[in-house]
């Protein structure tokens, strides 16, 4: 299993073939929302923002709530103790954007699979 799940969004970007073929369907032209992971920005008359949205949310969750992804982030964090914080870290960005349960404590978690790695 890979250690990260990486989500984008179609984003067409000027000077491109996708520009000239979708310029005219984009829902925003915040070009700070261009960044391909925030939202999607061409609209597509099968499936709203929201549900977009609401499906990459789905698919983190599942993925950040697996018992592969434990074992794996617990071979890693013990390979790779230093990464603790970056671990703890990104665990606060997923709970704040709703993407992962509200129960799961990153340090609990460590704590539970005897992970007693110092803090730097």
């Amino acid at each position: 299993m890979q250690p990260f799940l990486k989500i984008s969004f179609f984003t067409p970007f000027p000077g491109t073939k996708d520009w000239n073929l979708y310029s005219s369907q984009l829902v925003t032209i915040d070009w700070s929302k261009f960044d391909t992971v925030q939202m999607p920005v061409v609209y597509n008359p099968n499936i709203s923002v929201d549900e977009y949205l609401l499906i990459r949310q789905k698919l983190f969750h599942t993925f950040y709530s697996s018992n592969e992804y434990k074992v794996t982030s617990k071979k890693m964090l013990t390979k790779f103790p230093h990464y603790k914080n970056s671990y703890i870290e990104f665990y606060k960005y997923l709970k704040e954007f709703s993407m992962l349960p509200e129960k799961l404590n990153f340090k609990e978690w460590l704590q539970e699979k005897n992970l007693h790695l110092e803090v730097v």
